[in-house]
């Protein structure tokens, strides 16, 4: 038998093992979450004043559910500041309505003024929305258009901010697998492992945090927006240079129901990729981690035809069982994952679909999706966000090569924008 199969196998076994204590510390963290104990930091009385800041281009197919529960908050003194990308945006009409419906006390409008050619449009709308703020707000939060909050969201995604230890609370996301969509099933799968590594690299999700108002200007967090590309992964290593730690909410996993083509996925993935890889501190290892899976499953689909035509049976039989064997342990994995993320779920009332076979046999696809992502942002540095393109020349040099207000309208009913 080849020493080159074996030492392929046994690589991508030793991946696995990884992967499995990944999600094993994952777990440990979340029991006294599932004891429903007082978390270590927090305090739910402490409720100042804050912010929650949206930043909307394009109708997202949930907006309104997301305003609906921004606005029915059990938090006693908060204001919604929406930042829109312009008067002629989709969603302009649906914001108005809820403007007069809500008051403009309780949900503030701003069309995005300062469409700065330095960094992401969502990193100008922050920019704009806090520097628009009066002195009386103390604590910002982020939601995206995308996520439907529950009643206690902002209340619990504050109290961490009562430890002065803390500089950043954040959620997560958990995609349902509605639909028939290739490409929502490889995005749950994506996700369910997004959601270990995001946990285990602290990684801060903007879809769902909040911030001192005092530590923002502090960290000069919008001078950093100002020439990013990104909004979140950014944020940990000004808050870790400070001393201050970024505080995980695991019961705020945030359920988005929306489907996404195939063909689509490939930007959002790399999207993904690209962030963590610019802007993470510990982007190297998770990226090359990443790229050396991507490359030994590549081995273990390959290897064996090759190894049939030389007549070596047992080498091509060794890398096809190793190759089945990380597969169904990576099945299972998910399927572990998503047991943590129905218990969660389960504790703030929420229900979702369970992943069943029509998902997990996209795992190969989710592979070479996620392979695909992993080695293009080794190369590739420019980015279509939401019809606006990108090029990344470095971290904090960003240009805009292209934009215009978002007039387009969504293919599909529940279908994300990309």
């Amino acid at each position: 038998m080849s020493m080159v199969a074996v030492g392929l196998a046994v690589s991508l076994l030793v991946c696995g093992w990884i992967q499995i204590g990944f999600v094993f510390r994952y777990q440990r963290s979340l029991r006294s979450t599932f004891r429903r104990e007082k978390s270590a930091v927090g305090d739910a009385t402490w409720t100042p004043r804050t912010a929650i800041i949206l930043c909307v281009r394009g109708y997202d197919p949930l907006l309104d559910e997301c305003l609906r529960g921004l606005l029915n908050q059990d938090y006693s003194d908060y204001v919604v500041h929406v930042v829109v990308d312009s008067v002629n945006d989709p969603a302009w009409a649906s914001l108005n309505a809820w403007q007069q419906k809500f008051g403009s006390e309780r949900l503030r409008m701003s069309v995005l003024r300062d469409r700065r050619k330095t960094c992401s449009l969502k990193c100008s709308s922050l920019v704009q929305a806090i520097e628009d703020l009066d002195a009386s707000f103390e604590v910002i939060a982020l939601a995206d258009s995308d996520v439907t909050p529950l009643q206690n969201w902002l209340r619990e995604l504050v109290s961490p901010l009562a430890d002065s230890g803390v500089g950043l609370s954040t959620g997560n996301r958990w995609f349902e697998p509605s639909g028939e969509r290739w490409g929502t099933k490889v995005r749950v799968v994506w996700n369910a492992g997004a959601v270990i590594q995001m946990f285990n690299f602290e990684i801060p999700w903007g879809g769902s945090m909040a911030m001192r108002r005092a530590d923002v200007e502090q960290h000069r967090v919008t001078d950093n927006w100002s020439r990013s590309f990104n909004d979140d992964v950014i944020l940990r290593e000004l808050f870790h240079q400070a001393g201050q730690r970024i505080h995980c909410v695991p019961q705020l996993l945030m359920v988005n129901r929306e489907e996404v083509p195939l063909a689509k996925l490939w930007d959002w993935a790399l999207r993904q990729c690209l962030q963590v890889w610019l802007y993470h501190r510990n982007a190297r290892q998770v990226g090359y981690f990443n790229v050396a899976v991507s490359l030994l499953t590549v081995a273990h689909l390959v290897g064996p035809p090759i190894y049939w035509s030389l007549g070596q049976t047992a080498s091509a039989t060794m890398l096809l069982v190793g190759l089945a064997g990380y597969l169904l342990n990576m099945m299972g994995l998910v399927l572990w994952i998503e047991y943590l993320a129905q218990r969660l779920l389960r504790l703030q009332k929420q229900t979702v679909a369970s992943l069943g076979w029509s998902v997990l046999w996209m795992m190969p696809l989710a592979h070479l999706v996620y392979g695909y992502s992993s080695v293009s942002v080794l190369f590739r540095r420019t980015l279509l966000w939401r019809g606006v393109r990108y090029r990344i020349h470095a971290p904090m040099r960003v240009e805009v090569l292209s934009d215009a207000p978002f007039t387009g309208l969504n293919e599909g009913l529940n279908v994300s924008i990309i």
